[in-house]
């Protein structure tokens, strides 16, 4: 999970039209050790190795979104023939490096593209677990919670798997009326004042305000319900599209960026 959500750089050779379309090819092997320990990069070039199938369908036999050492969350790509290929990331992310007129016709000869460009994973953080014992959640805290209970989610994530962990900024507490409109958040009918709301209101050094994507874009929160936003608005599933968090699904919050090393490495704010 990351704060500033995983973004799929599809390479404009297959994907020209995406917003995040790169021309940039796969560097030397060297280049993209770096770039894993600063960004937390990986290059994929998935060439199929012979004449197949590319099994795209959601579910059982298709696309598999798994995670492992408890941590990293790769998406499994089976093809008819057998083979398997992974790559790291959410099935709503890898989904955006594959080439799109396999969704159309999934038919691969030896040698065709079936994915190219470039995934940021995010974040890994430490969390403090034990200070939500004895102080409230508040507005603006970094946090890190559980899927359970929360449908739309959990709908979308193989049951063996079990819940997932996400990390967002809290938005909402209980009792809050929220509202997005125009690009930014309004809370209890007041433009939120906290730094990470007006950070990224601000559209500047990359953010652009708050996206109106989803269906909670005005919403009451009721007792033990919390409201969580991504400060990547436009790549980010948050509680705009799938509710909000039961209070009883709060981890803890977010404290410092681990890994990469990159310019999110520190404290978080």
């Amino acid at each position: 999970p990351t704060l500033n959500g995983v973004i799929a750089y599809p390479h404009d050779s297959i994907n020209s039209n995406h917003d995040y379309a790169t021309s940039e090819d796969s560097p030397s092997a060297g280049r993209r050790l770096w770039e894993w320990f600063w960004y937390g990069r990986t290059w994929v070039n998935l060439v199929a190795e012979d004449d197949d199938i590319v099994l795209l369908r959601h579910g059982p036999g298709g696309f598999e979104e798994k995670t492992s050492f408890k941590f990293f969350t790769y998406t499994r790509i089976p093809m008819q023939s057998g083979r398997a290929h992974k790559i790291p990331g959410t099935i709503a992310k890898v989904q955006d490096l594959i080439n799109p007129r396999l969704f159309l016709n999934p038919i691969v000869k030896k040698g065709d593209v079936i994915a190219k460009g470039f995934v940021d994973t995010g974040d890994q953080v430490i969390v403090d677990k034990f200070s939500y014992h004895w102080i409230k959640p508040k507005r603006d805290d970094v946090f890190v919670f559980t899927t359970n209970d929360i449908p739309y989610i959990q709908a979308g994530i193989d049951p063996r798997m079990g819940s997932q962990h996400y990390i967002k900024r809290l938005a909402g507490t209980p009792g809050d009326h929220l509202q997005v409109k125009n690009g930014k958040l309004y809370i209890n009918g007041e433009v939120a004042p906290e730094p990470g709301f007006q950070k990224v209101m601000s559209k500047e050094n990359g953010y652009r305000g708050y996206s109106n994507q989803g269906v909670h874009l005005d919403v009451q929160l009721e007792p033990n319900q919390y409201f969580a936003m991504g400060d990547n608005s436009y790549n980010s599933s948050d509680s705009r599209t799938w509710g909000h968090v039961p209070d009883k699904n709060i981890v803890g919050r977010a404290v410092f960026v681990y890994l990469p090393f990159g310019h999110h490495f520190g404290p978080i704010h």
